[in-house]
């Protein structure tokens, strides 16, 4: 990428990378993963910054 060019692609492990790489289960069994809203907004005020 030249100095100033646009990001056309971005490709993350979310598992581990946005999350505190913990599995959680509700009260019915079903599986749960916490993500960091931290993390997220980055990726949004990245994006809106086109």
């Amino acid at each position: 990428m030249s100095k100033g060019g646009k990001i056309q692609l971005l490709v993350i492990d979310v598992d581990g990378t946005m999350t505190d790489a913990g599995i959680y289960y509700d009260q019915n069994g079903n599986e749960l993963k916490k993500f960091c809203t931290k993390d997220a907004a980055g990726f949004f005020a990245a994006k809106n910054r086109e």
